[in-house]
């Protein structure tokens, strides 16, 4: 190697990893959404996943737009939105940040990271990221057409959080078949079918801050493209330096996975189109 060449190599940078921190936060946030939180208090009768913080609560952004298409003429389901402005405002500012760091869903399928896999959704050609915004449209649509908000009946993320302490068998098998995705890809049920990532990817399309490539640092080794759970980063995202506003979820895997600080976490670009 020449000397202009050995000049061109970043050199390896240590810094602290941010896997603990990732584990605590999902670890918090599972035991408080599946564990802690009252069951009947979280699953609203009306249909919504919901929070409470004391005297307010958090809402599903998604269960919310059911709620406001099933009833477009009852006013006061818009008062929803108020509810649903935590999640929202969050989501223009990070993006799917819920999907990589709270989901209770998303947690549990880390847990299979290791798992071997059978490409079975390849075989059947159901590994399209665009699955996840037909399958949203769709469940809009019924819950206009239906006056009830359809996917929340039968959400995985709903199913986790109201298992624990009735063991019901109809929520832990919704619980389950992400897990059964599990096997195929890893994320599968987050990258090709979940509704919820899906609003929350197009939100998020302008977000604030989020994760970016420093083309300079990168030697184009392809480790944070090999550790990203939900195929955000591209061969495009070497040249670019751009990664998928719409599929990150923030676990910031291709940070630590990184030796030449060439993944930064901070303001993004101001997104076209």
């Amino acid at each position: 190697m020449s000397a202009a060449e050995r000049r061109r190599v970043p050199r390896v940078v240590k810094r602290r990893k941010l896997k603990p921190l990732r584990y605590a936060f999902q670890a918090v946030s599972f035991v408080a959404l599946v564990l802690l939180v009252p069951i009947g208090v979280l699953a609203i009768p009306a249909g919504i996943c919901s929070i409470p913080l004391g005297s307010f609560r958090v809402d599903c952004l998604f269960g919310t737009a059911q709620r406001i298409l099933s009833s477009p003429l009852n006013v006061a389901l818009w008062l929803l939105l108020t509810f649903a402005a935590v999640p929202l405002l969050g989501s223009l500012l990070l993006g799917r940040f819920f999907c990589g760091l709270m989901c209770p869903v998303g947690t549990l399928l880390d847990l299979f990271g290791k798992v071997k896999r059978v490409n079975f959704l390849g075989k059947l050609r159901l590994n399209n990221k665009h699955n996840k915004y037909a399958v949203a449209a769709s469940f809009a649509a019924a819950s206009t057409l239906t006056g009830f908000p359809a996917f929340c009946t039968i959400c995985p993320i709903r199913g986790l959080c109201t298992a624990y302490g009735s063991l019901k068998g109809v929520e832990l098998a919704l619980a389950a078949a992400p897990v059964v995705l599990e096997f195929s890809e890893k994320r599968a049920w987050c990258r090709y079918f979940c509704p919820v990532g899906a609003v929350l990817g197009a939100v998020g399309f302008r977000k604030v801050f989020g994760v970016k490539i420093d083309t300079e640092k990168c030697i184009n080794c392809k480790a944070c493209m090999r550790v990203c759970p939900t195929g955000a980063i591209t061969e495009d995202s070497f040249k670019t330096g751009e990664v998928s506003r719409t599929e990150c979820i923030m676990c910031l895997r291709c940070y630590d996975v990184c030796m030449y600080d060439a993944l930064k976490v901070g303001v993004l670009p101001r997104a076209h189109g």
